[in-house]
């Protein structure tokens, strides 16, 4: 039962994954950790608690693994982890401070003099994203100004996984897809953007050197994972940000398909094989392991669901129920923006509400339109990646994560879109992509097609809108624009 293992360090936990050639889970495990808030707005935590919890996990897992079958060898490693989120080393490769994540938000403060001084030098053209809250170049700059002494220790920036690679292998590597995350890259070369660097004031010898996701580094001793000393070396993949490996999974490589991801949030992301296109507010260009991907990020999805049901104690069963009543057209509308927003509306400090409301709104139809306004910012991320993409009628929308388990809640997406939705057989899509690279790395595959091919989900259903459903839905967000952008206003 030889296998390949994925690693995801995600935001509040490490999940592992060991799948064989075929494409069975073998042996999954998870392990959390909990952030540290030391002041307001701010979210970080000492990665030493990302490698140790990342042992525990694929220890558990490679026991798991040999229990089942004594033989099994370890093939290939890959990983994966969250984006954004800042590890500095010193020169002995320790920590110089907690790690600063992309859930903290401190970097508002310098972010207008950041974007000002980014947008005069003509570089944003080059870096093709906005800076926000929580974006890598966002934190450094926030360091440049109020702990100057942190970069003056520091010789290499890590992204998590960079980080759990280095405690495996000694290797200070990063890739190309966390490193255009950080904003400090140059999509026209393809390379750190010194330049920007040296702008802002971030000592440019921070930088990593790059490598494709897919290539094989030093490899690990087999007992860091608990196998015995007798092992072949595991051959050890780059690795790459969490919703490239999970485009893997799904199949989303080349131009002509489109990921869309549901979970606590929800993502949108779509292959291009070009920078020739604008910069947009509200959506993301990063690298892909080809070529390029838009994304775009939506913050409230599940967050906003879980959030709406605690309040009014409900369930998902009764969730499902009131969802497939049908919506009056003077029912009040949901702002699901309780943490902010990126897609659609790029605005931090947004909140949340239901408007229109009267008297006689019942219990049922805050449930019901809770679940359409989450909806609705979903489909307006899909159509705001879709318009920058040249052949939108044969693009196949591929549809995967936590989310796909309540139908009602897919549908509803499906008939606001107005597009067929592609069901894909749910998963741990960024273990099994970071997987995918190690099976790459260790040459059990010759490319990621083929590793696809072997490991990647499969469609299991295909909704279709209801044509009915989406005038009426259609109706109700066109009428939701101009009260959207009335109550964000009166925030500001």
């Amino acid at each position: 039962m030889d296998v390949l293992v994925g690693i995801d360090v995600g935001t509040s936990s490490v999940k592992t994954v060991a799948v064989d050639l075929q494409g069975r889970v073998v042996a999954e495990s998870q392990r959390g950790y909990t952030l540290k808030h030391p002041q307001p707005g701010w979210a970080e935590l000492h990665p030493y608690e990302w490698w140790e919890q990342t042992v525990d996990a694929v220890r558990e897992v490679v026991d798991s693994v040999l229990k089942k079958e004594a033989r099994s060898k370890v093939l290939g490693l890959g990983l994966t982890g969250q984006m954004h989120s800042l590890v500095l080393l010193d020169a002995n490769g320790e920590p110089v401070r907690p790690a600063i994540t992309w859930l903290d938000s401190r970097a508002r403060s310098v972010l207008s003099a950041l974007t000002e001084k980014l947008s005069a030098a003509g570089f944003l053209d080059r870096i093709k994203n906005q800076p926000a809250p929580g974006l890598t170049i966002s934190i450094l700059a926030w360091l440049a100004r109020y702990e100057p002494e942190v970069l003056e220790r520091a010789q290499t920036l890590l992204l998590p996984k960079d980080y759990i690679r280095y405690r495996l292998t000694g290797e200070l590597v990063s890739d190309f897809t966390d490193a255009s995350s950080t904003l400090l890259f140059d999509t026209w070369s393809r390379t750190w953007f010194h330049e920007a660097a040296e702008l802002l004031g971030i000592p440019t010898h921070l930088f990593p050197p790059l490598r494709d996701t897919y290539a094989p580094g030093t490899a690990v001793r087999p007992e860091m994972l608990g196998l015995p000393a007798a092992h072949p070396e595991i051959p050890v993949a780059t690795g790459c940000s969490d919703q490239q490996a999970a485009a893997l999974t799904t199949g989303v490589i080349e131009p002509g398909t489109v990921q869309l991801m549901l979970g606590t949030g929800a993502q949108v992301l779509a292959p291009v094989d070009t920078t020739d296109l604008d910069t947009i507010r509200t959506l993301n260009f990063f690298a892909h392991h080809h070529g390029w991907i838009v994304q775009g990020s939506v913050q409230n999805a599940g967050s906003a669901l879980s959030w709406a049901m605690k309040a009014l104690g409900a369930d998902w069963d009764e969730v499902a129920t009131v969802t497939r009543m049908p919506t009056a057209k003077d029912d009040p509308y949901f702002l699901p923006y309780l943490s902010g927003e990126r897609t659609p509306i790029m605005d931090p400090d947004a909140t949340g509400a239901w408007v229109r409301l009267r008297p006689d709104v019942e219990r049922a139809d805050l449930l019901r339109t809770c679940m359409e306004g989450v909806a609705f910012g979903i489909a307006d991320a899909v159509e705001a990646v879709l318009e920058v993409m040249s052949v939108q009628d044969s693009l196949e929308i591929r549809v995967s994560g936590g989310g796909i388990r309540l139908q009602a809640y897919v549908q509803m997406i499906c008939d606001g879109l107005g597009k067929p939705l592609s069901i894909l057989s749910e998963a741990n899509a960024t273990g099994i992509g970071a997987a995918m690279l190690g099976g790459v790395a260790g040459k059990q595959f010759r490319n990621l097609e083929e590793g696809f091919a072997s490991l990647g989900a499969r469609v299991e259903s295909c909704l279709i809108p209801d044509a009915d459903r989406h005038q009426q839905l259609g109706e109700r967000r066109a009428a939701l624009r101009p009260i959207r952008e009335a109550y964000l206003h009166a925030c500001r």
